[in-house]
């Protein structure tokens, strides 16, 4: 297939304070087997030199698109760049993660080969302690069987970064800007009710850090935040619960629900 037929994908970059981490990530992009990308970085306010590294990324390549906006949190860079992008299908990539080379071309294959509207991907978990490769399966889901995939514990994870979405399937969906942790859930479970399939790869080509100085992490150092952060896994959990009922979606779902909550509590 040559280069030309195939579909426009956009790549969202949300960044903050990155300066040690940016260059990797941007990196792995650019280098992706799979050309036909748009790269939009979408910085949260950096106060570091997070801004003149992605600003000299953008010159050596014209696939990467560079915005700035008042620290505003992930959600609402996210939401930037989904309101600028023009790609078939969209990808959220972490500023502080990165991906391997055949990243994207795995995920477009898999949603071209099987007409899915969503494709996935396992994660490799790196920290201090080492790494740890999240085994995967093959498998297509129905709207059903993906729905509670990705709200059960032994599922695929309601994430945003492991995921290739077709644009149509998105639509006017957005990331709730007044949740700080469990946004993306909330965003998936909307996402995932307008599919018919959803495909599951076996490769684990996204490599995600754990950074013991990000947002998610902090809040577990400091009691008054580790209450916001709950807080904010409680609300997103009753939104998604509400949105289940409303949906009419069966009794195994919402008990998967309310046991996510008890868990958290």
């Amino acid at each position: 297939m040559e280069e030309k037929q195939l579909s426009l994908i956009s790549v969202i970059v949300p960044v903050y304070n990155l300066e040690d981490k940016v260059h990797r990530c941007l990196n792995s992009l650019i280098e992706q087997i799979y050309t036909n990308i748009e790269i939009i970085v979408i910085d949260d306010g950096s106060m570091d030199g997070t801004g003149e590294i992605c600003k000299e990324f953008m010159r050596r390549d014209k696939r990467i698109s560079y915005i700035f906006q008042e620290n505003q949190g992930v959600s609402a860079a996210r939401n930037r760049g989904l309101d600028r992008c023009k790609g078939e299908y969209i990808l959220f990539v972490d500023g502080d993660d990165f991906v391997e080379k055949e990243h994207i071309q795995k995920l477009y294959k898999a949603v071209a080969d099987n007409s899915a509207d969503i494709s996935i991907c396992g994660f490799i978990l790196k920290s201090k302690s080492g790494k740890n490769n999240a085994s995967k399966k093959e498998r297509m889901y129905s709207n059903f069987e993906c729905i509670r995939e990705l709200i059960s514990y032994d599922g695929f994870g309601g994430y945003a970064c492991n995921k290739l979405y077709s644009r149509e399937c998105i639509g006017d969906t957005r990331f709730s800007v007044d949740l700080c942790v469990a946004e993306d859930l909330e965003f998936n479970l909307k996402v995932f009710m307008n599919v018919k399939r959803v495909y599951e790869t076996k490769h684990n080509t996204y490599h995600y850090i754990i950074n013991e100085s990000s947002a998610t992490n902090s809040l577990n150092r400091d009691v008054k935040k580790a209450m916001i952060k709950l807080n904010s896994y409680l609300e997103a959990g009753i939104r998604c619960k509400r949105i289940c009922v409303e949906r009419g979606y069966d009794k195994e779902i919402i008990e998967l629900l309310e046991d996510k909550n008890l868990c958290i509590m």
